[in-house]
């Protein structure tokens, strides 16, 4: 029997107050049922009844158990021993509904609370747990009492748990109630108080419990209603200078560290004020021609930045005003934190541009979110920063790729069923998750799913892949369920499967003038920023050709912006630059051009520039156009690009495709 009650506390949602102290410990279900409580009274405990337990009726003894209440019992053992908790529930329930009055139905009564305490149904335990318990009373009170935690009634709480400390029949439970009392009393402007309830060995976890379920809310509260006199005040004003300094309030976190630092507070408090009021000085000061680029300049990612680091130097060259202060990551997360905090509190720059990597990026987001610093970053994860009001994400991600196609191919070519062949990494995944829900959600179908390694390079490898995903038994004998394919793979993997297509007896759709039909259906090829390369371009059969694939840049030598940035990359580097430089070009070139003319030597010049950036407008750069709406997101549209023989070009709209394509003659396709 005593595995019921272990399975029901183990198994549920652990409820948010309860992380200031122990959970409730499992009931004695060995205990005989005649067996009386030992109440015990604590000479520093205030002999204080809450209101709830004056209305309460005397425990009436239990009468023995019955076949039904046992019966009931075994049910619901048996079916938490299976893992079925709701069926166990029921049996519980049963058991407090038709025998109430047996020992079964009395543990039954509160392991339902306690239930109800941890997946945050603090009424419904309130309900259960009114009338006294003969046998279970410490375990009725102290789940009582995290009841009234939950609605946030401390000083109910703070009630039941000192009825919770008479009740108790160990110096565990004694100690356990106890410092759920003090918890409650602090809470409620009490400080004094809980301090009295503790014993003398207590008395030092009195902050560390406290501090663990003090939000910012109630932390605020506590901070105005406790009088600056108590002991405790500064330790209150010190938490509270912090909270206001993760919410930017440089003033009011200044003038709670203040109240910290007075003599009345402990040598440890004011050493930590003091501490903070530095950190503080420093965040406060701001350079405002400063920007903080942090790369890995060295490590195994550091060839690969070099162009990056030339992209961002071409755009900060145009206001040789500003000053990049470039730090090394060395492709470290923890580096990488490391050296967002030395660009805000030794370099005092006005914002942060960076880094690439995916999980720098993170920890670095980490870091500005913290300190509300402008931080432009350079990952293509999706998600990355977006929760934070004051970090841009510039790049295109991949989720953003995969739902340009998926709109391409629904509302352009008007196809519904779509097949996927995905690459097992990062960008495929990402990329399959944005063409997939954009394609359900535009009242398209998924027909066909498959992935393969993202290093394969070989026929050989990649041919049993694609059979597999055509359901193919042998050359010629394949299922075509869909009309165009989404691959988000790279552009030399692509030159090796294509090919493939063609041997297994798929028709490509080279023509977008053609349709195909039921018996010879055509499938249109789609693709990710991976293709964007000269590798794509098959001089042989142009099997690739007409395929459709999505990018953040296209070089067009009429566009001045994109003209004026390749001419001096080339210059510079001696090679083309990837689209990605193109990114990191644009990137940089909105930092110039929010910080050009920004003044002023505080944090508000950092709130003043974030400012620039929302209300700035549409920006033409490298990329096309792009601008950042209200809600701190910057908004730009990938280029949609296609395959013309030994081109690659933007796509057209589709009739003018047609006409181009027909004015330079068909590819003709293969049987």
């Amino acid at each position: 029997m005593n595995s019921l009650a272990s399975c029901i506390t183990l198994g549920l949602f652990v409820f948010s107050m309860s992380a200031g102290c122990a959970s409730a410990p499992p009931l004695n279900l060995s205990k005989p049922v005649s067996t009386p409580v030992t109440v015990t009274k604590s000479p520093s405990v205030p002999a204080i009844v809450s209101p709830a337990a004056k209305e309460e009726r005397t425990p009436s003894a239990l009468r023995e158990s019955t076949e039904e209440s046992s019966h009931l019992w075994t049910l619901a053992s048996s079916a938490l021993e299976r893992g079925n908790k709701h069926q166990a529930t029921r049996h519980l329930e049963r058991l407090i509904r038709k025998e109430s009055g047996t020992q079964e139905g009395e543990k039954a009564r509160i392991e339902l609370a306690r239930s109800s305490v941890e997946h945050l149904a603090h009424q419904r335990a309130l309900d259960l747990l009114r009338a006294p318990s003969a046998t279970h009373e410490f375990e009725r009170l102290s789940t009582m009492a995290r009841a009234y935690e939950g609605l946030e009634n401390y000083r109910e709480a703070a009630k039941i748990w000192l009825e919770a400390v008479k009740a108790a029949e160990d110096a565990s439970s004694g100690g356990q109630a106890r410092k759920g009392a003090a918890r409650n009393l602090f809470l409620t402007g009490d400080p004094a108080r809980a301090e009295e309830t503790l014993e003398a060995n207590e008395k030092p976890s009195l902050a560390s419990m406290v501090e663990k379920v003090l939000h910012p809310t109630l932390l605020g509260r506590l901070y105005a209603e406790v009088g600056k006199e108590d002991p405790w005040y500064a330790w209150l004003a010190l938490r509270q200078a912090r909270q206001l300094w993760t919410k930017g309030d440089g003033p009011g976190a200044r003038e709670a560290v203040a109240h910290a630092s007075k003599d009345t507070a402990s040598p440890h408090i004011r050493r930590e004020a003091e501490e903070l009021a530095k950190r503080l000085d420093s965040w406060d000061r701001v350079e405002p021609q400063k920007v903080g680029v942090l790369m890995p300049l060295t490590g195994k990612y550091s060839r690969s930045v070099s162009g990056f680091k030339l992209s961002m130097e071409l755009a900060f060259a145009k206001n040789p005003r500003i000053i990049p202060v470039f730090k090394d990551t060395a492709a470290d997360p923890k580096q990488a934190a490391k050296m967002a905090e030395e660009l805000i509190f030794k370099d005092k720059v006005a914002m942060i541009l960076g880094p690439v990597g995916s999980f720098e990026t993170q920890a670095v987001v980490e870091v500005t979110q913290r300190y509300h610093i402008p931080h432009i970053h350079l990952s293509s994860k999706h998600e990355t920063g977006a929760e934070s009001e004051t970090v841009l994400r510039f790049r295109v991600s991949p989720r953003e790729y995969g739902a340009t196609m998926a709109r391409y191919a629904v509302n352009q070519l008007g196809h519904k069923r779509l097949g996927i062949f995905c690459p097992t990494n990062g960008h495929g995944y990402e990329a399959m998750a944005g063409f997939w829900d954009e394609a359900i959600s535009l009242g398209a179908e998924i027909t066909a799913v498959d992935f393969f390694g993202s290093k394969l390079k070989n026929a050989q490898a990649f041919s049993p892949l694609l059979a597999k995903l055509l359901h193919a038994q042998k050359p010629g004998d394949v299922q075509v369920r869909f009309d165009a394919l989404f691959i988000p793979a790279s552009a030399s993997q692509m030159r090796t499967m294509v090919p493939l297509f063609k041997f297994w007896g798929v028709r490509l759709q080279t023509d977008p003038s053609v349709k195909g039909t039921k018996k010879r259906p055509l499938v249109q090829l789609l693709g990710s920023s991976g293709w964007h390369h000269r590798w794509l371009i098959d001089k042989g059969e142009d099997l690739l050709d007409n395929s459709v694939f999505a990018s953040p840049f296209h070089y067009d030598p009429s566009d001045p912006h994109a003209d004026d940035f390749v001419v001096r990359f080339q210059r510079s580097a001696a090679r083309t630059p990837l689209p990605v430089h193109a990114e990191v070009y644009d990137a940089a070139g909105l930092a110039v051009l929010a910080m050009t003319g920004l003044e002023g030597s505080d944090h508000r010049v950092r709130a003043r520039l974030l400012e620039t950036l929302v209300g700035i407008g549409e920006i033409r750069g490298a990329t096309g156009s792009h601008q950042i709406s209200s809600q701190g997101t910057i908004l730009r549209r990938p280029w949609l690009m296609t395959v013309d023989l030994d081109d690659i070009r933007p796509r057209l709209p589709l009739l003018e495709e047609i006409e181009r394509r027909n004015e330079r003659g068909r590819v003709i396709e293969g049987p």
